[in-house]
């Protein structure tokens, strides 16, 4: 038995050993911080990165089609049974008789060719070029894409948690008036009913409490994902929604000019118009010829005695293009098209965003107004509770007042938490279209 007991005893130890090694990663982010470490680890940014790469390793596999390209060759081969012969005369009226091949040889060869000229080559190099600079205004937007996800999971967690402090401190002021109107009642200065009313609302905070604290595990999850951290990691923020809100700067931001070619859409949509163009010369270049110049060496291993193999050949390749019944100018009038398209959409996009730059200036001023606007009503809610409570103990006011104060408190609460995210949101879409996160 005691042996037993010993074994349940060393197995939970291990147990605990092993938790001990294996303690969960602890992160504390700034704002600042989480936007630094997601530039790092975030999935989509890491892959925008490689996409980058990849688009440098096509510019050199297009930039090598026009350098030097050498391959050799080495054949064997074998003459089964006997070689013929053939008889030379040796003038005397005798012969020599000479074999026409070798058993066994080997033949091997280098080949050497440089592209001399290709306008369809030069117009892919370009191309390729460009291809890298799209892959990397896809990499500016997926930073920029991951910068303002990861402020606005930043923004909720912080306005949730203080949704949940607002809560839990309701909760425990009503629970300590609960206490006291229970004693009331035993006393017979008050009803029941009264008791029973705060006990209403004391449980619907403790329920909202509950359901807010959900939202805020939800919001934690996914902040670790922008992030790019393992969804088991503990996380804490290290700032306050206060600290943020020091530094914003209304009129600078509103103030703040727009430049177009900064916005990364719009960068994107002029390197697809050079894609286009780049596409247009493309298929002009298909008229032109293209040179391209050869050098081959040859030799044998095992010669006969007769050997016709030729060392050294250089030369020269011209492909010309001649008749192709208008299929190379019918690509090229749709290449036009294309281009023609491209640009439309460009001046259409920059004036759209143009648009959307002063429709988000305007946002952020209505919901900084809906903002302000918040934090009055709350203070006023609190001022009009607070003087209800006092009545209550006073016997002046009623059970109900005290809960309807309490609602029209949380109430005005709950309209403030939603102003200030909604400013905070405004706040991040306008610098993301002025490109100023």
């Amino acid at each position: 038995m005691k042996f037993y007991y010993a074994l349940i005893f060393y197995f939970f130890l291990a147990i605990a050993v092993k938790a001990q090694n294996e303690k969960t990663e602890s992160f504390n982010f700034s704002l600042k911080e989480a936007i630094d470490y997601a530039l790092i680890n975030n999935t989509g940014v890491k892959n925008a990165e490689l996409d980058i790469l990849s688009a440098k390793k096509e510019v050199w596999k297009t930039t090598a089609i026009g350098l030097p390209h050498a391959s050799g060759a080495l054949d064997y081969q074998h003459i089964p049974g006997t070689l013929p012969t053939f008889d030379f005369p040796n003038g005397d009226g005798t012969f020599t008789s000479v074999p026409l091949g070798v058993k066994n040889t080997s033949t091997y060869s280098v080949t050497v060719s440089q592209l001399v000229f290709s306008g369809e080559y030069i117009v892919g190099l370009q191309a390729a070029k460009t291809f890298l600079e799209l892959s990397e205004n896809a990499s500016a937007k997926s930073i920029l894409d991951t910068k303002t996800d990861v402020t606005s999971s930043y923004y909720t967690i912080l306005v949730l948690e203080k949704n949940k402090e607002i809560l839990d401190t309701s909760a425990l002021n009503l629970n300590k008036t609960l206490i006291e109107t229970k004693a009331l009642v035993s006393s017979g200065f008050m009803e029941d009913t009264d008791y029973d009313q705060i006990l209403i609302a004391v449980n619907s905070l403790e329920n909202s409490s509950k359901a807010v604290q959900r939202q805020i595990d939800f919001a934690y999850l996914l902040f670790k994902v922008n992030l790019g951290i393992g969804i088991d990691a503990e996380v804490s923020l290290t700032q306050n929604m206060e600290d943020l809100l020091v530094d914003l700067n209304m009129d600078g931001l509103l103030m703040e000019e727009f430049i177009l070619e900064n916005n990364i859409d719009y960068q994107i949509l002029a390197t697809q118009e050079k894609v286009a163009e780049l596409n247009l010369k493309r298929e002009k270049s298909k008229f032109l010829p293209s040179l391209s110049a050869f050098y081959l060496y040859t030799d044998k291993t095992n010669k006969a005695a007769f050997d016709f193999t030729i060392n050294h050949i250089a030369g020269l390749s011209v492909a010309l293009p001649i008749f192709s019944s208008g299929q190379r100018m019918a690509s090229v009038n749709q290449a036009k098209i294309e281009v023609e398209k491209s640009k439309n959409n460009s001046n259409l996009v920059g004036e759209t965003l143009i648009m959307a730059v002063e429709q988000a200036k305007g946002d952020f001023k209505s919901a900084w107004e809906k903002y302000q606007i918040g934090i009055q009503n709350v203070e006023l809610s609190e001022k009009v509770y607070n003087k209800t409570l006092i009545k209550y103990k006073n016997g002046v006011a009623s059970s109900m007042e005290v809960t309807q104060a309490n609602s029209q408190f949380l109430e005005s609460n709950s309209g403030y938490s939603t102003a200030l995210i909604e400013m905070l949101n405004a706040k991040t879409a306008l610098e993301k279209a002025l490109n100023n996160l």
